[in-house]
């Protein structure tokens, strides 16, 4: 069971947005990271190929935890220390 890091890649820009547009309608930033990993697994249900639903699942997972991962980062490193 190997995770596909195409779909890691392409799903971790696309919950990025959609976290901050979702955030900018209103989400409390402390569920950011939640709704990431949420958009995320959704994203990797998508139909791909030959690979198998959980593969899928996880591969669209780490994405979105990936995503909240690059938000908090780069967030961290734009504030003063």
């Amino acid at each position: 069971m190997d995770i596909d890091l195409a779909i890691v890649a392409g799903v971790a820009p696309i919950v990025i947005g959609l976290v901050a547009i979702a955030k900018e309608a209103g989400l409390p930033s402390r569920w950011a990271g939640v709704a990431a990993a949420l958009l995320g697994l959704l994203a990797g249900l998508a139909p791909v190929g030959d690979m198998t639903l959980v593969v899928a699942a996880l591969s669209g997972l780490v994405g979105g935890l990936t995503a909240a991962g690059v938000y908090s980062g780069q967030k961290a490193a734009r504030e003063p220390a």
